[in-house]
């Protein structure tokens, strides 16, 4: 009986390597495809590692070289120890079914990865291109390929109901793709939890970002398997993995409550900037609605969620960014000289562009705090240029060109000369470890001309401009049009090209005002 058992076993594991799977619109799979069945030591808590061919980008700057293959229909950064997504901390996982299931009779997990089927390649770059839209110039043309494939997976409650389903991980190396594929979905909940489907980001102190597909976590999750987003193709869906993940359901950080901005909105987003957990970054992407701006051409910043030893608790970095309306400023051109420049940092970077990026930034936050020092407050800077960048004592002068923007509700009797004054007198103080030279300072206003002109009629400076007809309750601020314009405030309103709307309701898109929040497709 034992030997007749063993020659049944032994016919079967011939038969199956010789046959050919195929499931719904999953790829081939099986033995015969070159797919290796995965081995688990206990199939409720299965994980394998799979070290990858070649290490891939993922979810930001950082890359993988190995993944984890779970019975729980994932692969992951780190191996799975339970199915459920709040028992979980520092791993990111990537799947198509996640849930608790049972080995049945006939259930398997294969794998393959190949850096040469060209067949296999040529399908999979038909299916993203579509997918993506992509044009000539971003046409994706896969060097690797990982297929994992959970086949014949069975309900706790029933092992007759039996889930097939499949995922490919593909990269050429400077752009990664999931491809989720759905074959037959007959159950969808083990002990009262429906399956997740989608990307997580778990790390420790609270912290997740979460990615949901349509119905995950929900009876509807099994609608996956009909629907799709590679055209034409029912249950097939392909995924961006390159860039950084937006949390589109779930976001949570130790830094608490993410503060509120009228004229900006964040994106929650999880980076990999690493080659381990120690690199991940739970921040938010800020931007600032169309027709605002942090600074000149600048709409978007990241906050990031960093841990502050000397408080012993995690704050974000950064107070909210503020968006200004930049036809509310006056400008002001100006070049200044570096005194002494006593941040040592700089000097660990030898790259004449990496420490212009850095000076840059240490520039703009020092004369921001000189001008509020002298008076001169809520202004924006944007640093032109900089000559003779260095961090060494070689007696080069590093000369400054900034412009400085300027609300005009405030400093409204400024002018280039009172204002070349008021830095001259704050270049005595060293601030951020820098100080400036007194001398030569040289300031120029070149602040719209149309502006002056037309806030006059609103009693914009009653010395020199002749009287409005009335007195707004808030005075104007900025002009919505050419010099005879539409004053406003731009404490209230904004101007799209020649109208005024409400950015509390309402957003300029591509000259035209539109309602909510965002442009249509950003």
């Amino acid at each position: 009986m034992i030997k007749k058992r063993k020659e049944s076993v032994f016919l079967l594991a011939t038969i199956m390597l010789f046959i050919q799977f195929t499931n719904g619109e999953m790829y081939p799979f099986g033995p015969a495809h070159g797919d290796t069945n995965v081995t688990f030591n206990q199939w409720s808590t299965g994980n394998s590692e799979i070290i990858l061919l070649n290490p891939i980008p993922f979810m930001g700057a950082g890359s993988i070289s190995k993944i984890w293959i779970s019975t729980f229909g994932s692969i992951s950064y780190s191996a799975v120890q339970d199915w459920r997504l709040n028992f979980i901390s520092n791993n990111i996982i990537v799947s198509p079914f996640f849930i608790l299931s049972q080995e049945g009779t006939s259930a398997q997990v294969f794998y393959r990865q190949t850096d040469s089927d060209d067949y296999l390649f040529q399908q999979l770059s038909r299916d993203i291109n579509l997918s993506m839209q992509s044009t000539n110039d971003q046409w994706f043309q896969p060097k690797f390929a990982l297929v994992v494939t959970w086949y014949r997976l069975a309900s706790l409650s029933d092992s007759s109901l039996l889930n097939s389903f499949q995922m490919v991980l593909t990269s050429n190396g400077l752009r990664t793709y999931a491809i989720f594929n759905y074959g037959d979905i007959t159950w969808t909940s083990a002990n009262g939890r429906q399956a997740a489907a989608g990307m997580f980001a778990i790390g420790d102190k609270s912290a997740s970002c979460f990615h949901h597909l349509f119905g995950s976590g929900d009876l509807e999750v099994s609608l996956l398997s009909k629907l799709f987003n590679a055209p034409g193709i029912v249950g097939r869906h392909v995924f961006d993995l390159t860039d950084p993940l937006r949390c589109t359901s779930q976001f949570e950080t130790p830094c608490g409550v993410i503060p509120k901005s009228d004229r900006g909105f964040y994106v929650p987003s999880f980076e990999n900037t690493a080659n381990n957990y120690l690199g991940w970054e739970f921040y938010v992407m800020f931007s600032c609605k169309e027709g605002f701006y942090i600074r000149p051409n600048v709409r978007t910043q990241n906050v990031r969620c960093l841990y502050e030893a000397d408080y012993y608790e995690y704050a974000w970095e950064l107070r909210t960014p503020k968006c200004i309306d930049l036809n509310a400023t006056r400008q002001f051109e100006t070049t200044i000289e570096v005194g002494n420049l006593s941040d040592t940092s700089l000097q660990w970077f030898n790259d004449i562009g990496e420490i212009n990026v850095r000076l840059i930034t240490l520039i703009e936050d020092t004369v921001i705090k000189l001008l509020d020092t002298v008076g001169i407050t809520g202004t924006v800077i944007n640093v032109n240029n900089i000559t003779n960048s260095t961090t060494r004592s070689d007696n080069q002068t590093i000369v400054v060109d900034f412009t400085t923007f300027v609300p005009t509700y405030t400093n409204r009797k400024l002018t280039n000369n009172t204002m070349k004054d008021k830095i001259s007198t704050g270049t005595s103080k060293e601030i951020n470890l820098l100080t400036f030279n007194k001398d030569p300072i040289v300031v120029t206003d070149v602040t719209n001309k149309c502006l002056q002109a037309c806030l006059c009629r609103m009693r914009f400076d009653p010395a020199t401009c002749r009287t409005g007809k009335f007195r707004p309750d808030i005075q104007s601020d900025a002009c919505c049009g050419d010099c005879f314009g539409i004053p406003y405030s731009s404490l209230i309103k904004a101007c799209c090209v020649d109208k005024l709307y409400d950015p509390k309701k309402a957003i300029c898109c591509n000259g035209k005002i539109r309602g909510g929040t965002r442009c249509p497709n950003t």
